[in-house]
């Protein structure tokens, strides 16, 4: 039987010491994940009363989607 592959919460990624190179994987991850989720809060927090830095926050955001590989697996 398949073992299942860990979900690394925001609060445990802090407490992970990583010793394989998939535990790393996991844990980078993780914390790209998390810091696309508070981008992507910061877009919608501050587009009505901020676009101009909205928009910079999106070109990072879609910057990153074009630059990261997404054949790692």
């Amino acid at each position: 039987m398949p073992k299942e592959l860990p979900h690394y919460s925001e609060f445990e990624i802090k407490n992970i010491k990583p010793k394989t190179d998939f535990e790393k994987l996991m844990k980078e991850r993780s914390a790209a994940v998390l810091l696309r989720d508070d981008i992507a809060f910061m877009i919608g927090f501050t587009k009505a009363s901020y676009p101009e830095i909205s928009e910079g926050l999106e070109k990072a955001l879609q910057s990153h989607d074009e630059n990261r590989c997404l054949e790692w697996l």
